[in-house]
Parts: structure tokens; C-alpha cells; sequence
């Protein structure tokens, strides 16, 4: 199974990065600094990047700030969902509390920039 993490950004605002093995690289989404968990969140594609980034944490090259993991595990283990379309969902791990909700409507799905 392809592996992932989601480190927390803090350049050029606070966000998260979810970057997912893909091949020699990792596929990356930009997600809100906070999502609460088991809700569907926006997802915005960002460049690919290097594969170090699945263990590391520390400053990012050209002074963009720095890393740190919130988050890792393997592709199709339940906590991370990406509905393809743009949205994404960090659900709760099994020691938090479990939160009911559905995806949004179609007709609320960010279009492509």
C-alpha cells in the first residue's frame, strides 16, 4: 500500500499537507490548518514533491518555512479519504470520539483553478 503523511505548513499561511506515494514521487493536496475530524475539507492540488518528505520535518529549502508530521500511515487504512473531486476527509482515530457526517453536495465541489 502506498504510504502518506500530512505535515502541518507554515508558510505562506498555516495548512496542512497531505502527500501520497505515487510512483517516485508524492502526490500533494493542500488542506485547511484545522480540519475537524471526519469532515469533508477542501483539497487543493499542489506541486508534486520528493519522496524525503514521508519522513522528514524541519525547514523547507528557499526559506518557506518549515515542516512538521501531524499525521502518517498507509493508503487505504480508514483515517485519511480523498474523494477525487477535490475533497478530502481526516477521519477520527479509533481513541476519539467518532463524528457522523456526509460529504457535501456535488453542486458545493471547488472547481479547478
Amino acid at each position: 500500500m502506498p504510504r502518506y503523511v500530512i505535515l502541518r505548513h507554515d508558510w505562506p499561511a498555516p495548512h496542512l499537507d497531505l502527500l501520497v506515494e505515487a510512483g517516485e514521487v508524492l502526490k500533494a493536496w493542500r488542506l485547511p490548518p484545522e480540519p475537524p475530524p471526519g469532515e469533508w475539507v477542501p483539497a487543493a492540488p499542489n506541486a508534486d514533491h520528493r519522496r524525503l518528505y514521508l519522513e522528514y520535518e524541519g525547514p523547507v529549502a528557499g526559506d518557506r518555512g518549515s515542516v512538521v508530521r501531524w499525521l502518517a500511515g498507509e493508503w487505504g487504512d480508514g483515517v485519511v479519504e480523498f474523494r477525487g473531486d477535490g475533497w478530502c476527509r481526516v477521519n477520527p482515530l479509533p481513541w476519539a470520539p467518532a463524528r457522523q457526517t456526509t460529504p457535501p453536495a456535488r453542486s458545493e465541489t471547488p472547481t479547478p483553478r
